[in-house]
């Protein structure tokens, strides 16, 4: 059975990428009702305050405090690659390559692609690969695999033209769920396969979206409501279910995963944006680019945009 989780970072904010990720994995059927947190605990756990395991919880979680360090983001993600492809991205270019759907998407902006950026950028690299080891170790073990780690980044000027056609920013995430969920599907072949998603804005009816995904398929509404929203989509040699969950990060390890994925992603971007610009404007504070912080950083390199010539409009995502 194939089990796909898709999650997303950066709904909010008036500034940088919106990141939209998905994490699948292969494992016996037999095995398909039962956590998967319980199922790999020697490899990893949804505890934010362990040590050696990889930790694999909500972001908002993972990512939090003063320090707000990229460090459990980090080791999770290229974890997660590493179990993939075997081997570990050096630097943002490569990491792109190897898992987004995007071709190239920090190239459209000069604050994304200035400068290179090393990876791991916070990790020792002997122990990424000693955690990532002990959970490969307790995947085998189980006949569990990872088959899939695939990203969009949204940037400003892709993320605008979307927003500019549908005039609806939660269409323009789902289409890009819908891709994602789009190439799981060509990338397996298993006859079962399970997809979970965190609810997106508040929907709970999803039908409509899905049948531009599934056309010709037969689509059955399991349930819809507040919590969840089932849907079963059937075709001759293959079943598809799809879960859209309230809370999802902390239901189902793959939704969990994928945001931390989708997390990490964009703020590897925004550490390229607040080094554009404070190269440019020195003691600039830098920002997270949420809606209040935005708008002040946007004040503050006002007189910078004005010099380089560049407008607004081309930093701030619309809607």
């Amino acid at each position: 059975m194939l089990l796909a989780g898709i999650d997303e970072a950066g709904y909010g904010p008036l500034l940088g990428p919106l990141v939209i990720s998905s994490v699948a994995m292969s494992l016996p059927d037999e095995l398909a009702g039962i956590s998967l947190w319980q199922l790999l605990s020697g490899g990893l756990t949804d505890r934010v305050a362990a040590k050696g395991r990889l930790i694999v919880a909500d972001s908002k979680k993972v990512f939090r405090g003063s320090t707000r360090d990229v460090r459990e983001l980090e080791r999770s993600t290229l974890a997660a690659v590493l179990l993939l492809t075997g081997t570990i991205p050096e630097n943002l270019d490569q990491l792109l390559r190897l898992i987004s759907l995007e071709p190239e998407p920090h190239l459209t902006h000069r604050w994304y692609c200035h400068q290179p950026l090393p990876l791991p950028s916070r990790v020792p690299l002997d122990g990424l690969k000693l955690s990532t080891s002990l959970l490969a170790r307790e995947m085998a073990g189980v006949e569990a695999k990872i088959i899939s780690v695939k990203s969009v980044p949204l940037v400003e000027k892709k993320y605008n033209f979307l927003a500019g056609q549908t005039k609806n920013k939660s269409e323009v995430l789902f289409s890009q769920t819908a891709r994602l969920i789009s190439d799981i599907l060509k990338e397996s072949r298993e006859k079962q396969i399970r997809i979970y998603v965190d609810k997106q804005g508040g929907k709970d009816t999803y039908v409509r979206n899905l049948l531009r995904i599934f056309s010709g398929a037969q689509l059955k509404v399991v349930r819809e409501g507040p919590d969840e929203s089932e849907y079963l989509i059937s075709y001759p040699n293959q079943s598809i279910q799809i879960h859209f969950c309230q809370k999802g990060e902390q239901k189902h390890l793959l939704i969990a995963w994928a945001s931390i994925v989708s997390k990490y992603i964009r703020e590897l971007f925004m550490m390229q944006f607040n080094s554009y610009w404070s190269a440019h404007q020195p003691n600039l504070h830098p920002t997270a680019g949420y809606w209040e912080d935005g708008q002040r950083f946007m004040r503050d390199i006002a007189p910078t945009l004005q010099q380089m010539n560049i407008s607004p409009a081309e930093l701030i995502r619309q809607l």
